[in-house]
């Protein structure tokens, strides 16, 4: 069994209030980057849906002057 002194006890635990603030900090730097990579992702996907489009409308026009 071991056993810890009460100030080797109050080290661990600032040490421990220090990682949750730092994890915090990390989980609202997340939450502020979702937003901006979700705006990114459907940008991406309006502007593949277009060049979509495109392609599409290009080899109508190709089959109908065949």
């Amino acid at each position: 069994m071991v056993r810890c002194t009460s100030q080797a006890l109050s080290a661990l635990e600032q040490k421990l209030h220090a990682l949750g603030i730092m994890c915090d900090a990390t989980r609202r730097d997340i939450v502020d980057m979702k937003g901006p990579f979700l705006t990114e992702v459907a940008n991406l996907k309006a502007e593949n849906g277009a060049i979509l489009n495109e392609i599409r409308r290009q080899q109508v026009v190709c089959m109908l002057h065949r």
